[in-house]
């Protein structure tokens, strides 16, 4: 059974049988459009033969088709380098999101550490109070306890020593941890001027 679609154009006065797989409106389509330019033809060079002007508008058509032709390759060019541009595009924001995940946990390992050193720092204060109201308890008992005195205070030195340090390294991880900071509101500021440029991609695309 044949399924092909049959119609009856008319181009210039002509009646013509085709046949073909497009529907039929759009076969009418290119009949119409063939007679318009052969018409037009007609009006330009009137003293032209019939195939003469035929031959004239059948190059005209040839002529929009390569211009078209060259036009949608221009596009496709086009097309091609934004899709180069947004994988590009996307490839830095997928680092930037790795980067940003990597200051985040950075982040919150200084943040811990620092936790951790204030948690040895509360008690490293408490003992050292214990240890100056034992001192005080101790200055009020006979003089015999006096070298036990010095070693207290030995200890108290010791102490105020190991506070100070692990003041100056919280100091530190606070200052480190001010930075990531700093870097993660970089990085979100630079996440949304990508998305904002992948979208001005998108919509330009579109």
């Amino acid at each position: 059974m044949d399924d092909k679609t049959k119609v009856s154009v008319k181009i210039y006065g002509q009646e013509y049988k085709i046949s073909g797989d497009a529907p039929k409106e759009y076969i009418l389509q290119l009949a119409n459009y063939v007679d318009g330019k052969i018409v037009e033809m007609a009006k330009t060079v009137k003293q032209y033969t019939t195939p003469m002007i035929t031959v004239l508008a059948a190059i005209n058509i040839a002529d929009e088709y390569f211009k078209a032709k060259k036009k949608f390759n221009e596009i496709q060019s086009e097309i091609n380098k934004l899709h180069i541009e947004i994988k590009n595009k996307n490839n830095f924001l997928e680092k930037a999101k790795e980067s940003y995940i990597q200051y985040k946990q950075e982040s919150e390992k200084y943040r811990q550490q620092a936790l951790d050193l204030e948690k040895q720092l509360e008690e490293q204060s408490v003992k050292y109070n214990e240890i100056l109201s034992e001192n005080e308890n101790l200055k009020s008992t006979n003089s015999e306890f006096n070298n036990e005195t010095d070693t207290l205070q030995q200890k108290i030195k010791q102490l105020e020593a190991e506070l100070k340090d692990q003041k100056s390294e919280i100091d530190e991880l606070k200052q480190i941890n001010l930075e990531l900071e700093n870097n993660y509101f970089d990085t979100q500021m630079l996440n949304v001027q990508l998305k904002k440029e992948l979208e001005d991609i998108t919509k330009n695309k579109d």
